[in-house]
């Protein structure tokens, strides 16, 4: 963070690596990883200046292919619970939020990964979200 000092804005989109049944974490656990990220950003140790983060939650598991299943099977409502907890985050942090699941589906291939027609549409919204973030700093 010392080196990137002269940046506005952070946008932190956390996976869902945590969720996985080889991690074992929660979603609650991955929201207050998220806090500890945050703070370590906001932190004023860091030449001073005061870093703004939008925070970007990954879309929910979708229909899981058999080798998804391996890793993430259960885990798909606990993902649907990662938009909350992360809002939560948000909130004390007074960073922004963008909610993927308003804006990505996921393949039915995996489950996991959005279709590629999606990424060009999130792109736009998240570039729409920051450039509204800007005009506020």
């Amino acid at each position: 963070m010392e080196s990137h000092s002269f940046l506005d804005l952070v946008i932190v989109m956390p996976g869902l690596n945590d969720l996985m049944k080889l991690v074992g974490r929660s979603v609650d656990e991955s929201a207050w990883g998220l806090l500890s990220l945050s703070r370590t950003i906001l932190s004023h140790i860091f030449s001073g200046v005061l870093h703004r983060i939008l925070i970007i939650v990954s879309p929910a598991i979708g229909k899981l292919s058999a080798f998804n299943k391996m890793v993430y099977e259960g885990k798909e409502e606990e993902s649907k619970k990662l938009a909350e907890c992360y809002r939560t985050i948000e909130e004390v942090t007074k960073s922004e939020f963008l909610n993927s699941n308003k804006y990505l589906k996921v393949s039915d291939i995996n489950g996991i990964n959005p279709l590629p027609d999606q990424y060009e549409i999130f792109g736009k919204t998240v570039a729409n979200k920051v450039r509204a973030i800007n005009l506020r700093i």
